[in-house]
């Protein structure tokens, strides 16, 4: 990040025209964004109510700037392909506790449930 006028970041007085950053591997096991951040918790990233104060938006898996993933954009193409090409090979229920997901409460943004669903192998169908 570049201050051109200057700032004042954690009480230090960063001139015009300074470059800063932090190390992705200090801001992902700082105890400030995550709790328990040196330990492998998966469900931190399913809503877990353990992990609800974690910072998820400090992390940037591509980086940022000047030394960000140039193909992130055709990464995620790829990441939605391959998604959408398993999903063929599956068929989608929604499952009996889904049944209110559509009465959901809405005020200036929607805050939706999870929607639960069972994923089964698709059902082959042969020709005689």
């Amino acid at each position: 990040m570049l201050y051109y006028k200057g700032a004042w970041v954690q009480g230090v007085w960063i001139p015009p025209n300074t470059s800063l950053g932090v190390h992705q591997w200090a801001t992902y096991r700082s105890e400030t964004n995550f709790h328990d951040a040196n330990g492998y918790h998966p469900e931190r990233w399913m809503r877990n109510p353990k992990f609800k104060n974690d910072r998820l938006d400090c992390v940037q898996i591509f980086s940022v700037g000047a030394t960000s993933f140039p193909a992130e954009i055709f990464l995620w193409y790829v990441i939605r392909l391959v998604f959408a090409s398993r999903l063929l090979n599956f068929d989608i229920e929604l499952a009996d506790e889904a049944s209110e997901w559509p009465r959901q409460k809405s005020y200036w943004i929607w805050r939706t449930r999870p929607l639960m669903c069972r994923i089964l192998p698709v059902k082959k169908i042969v020709a005689a």
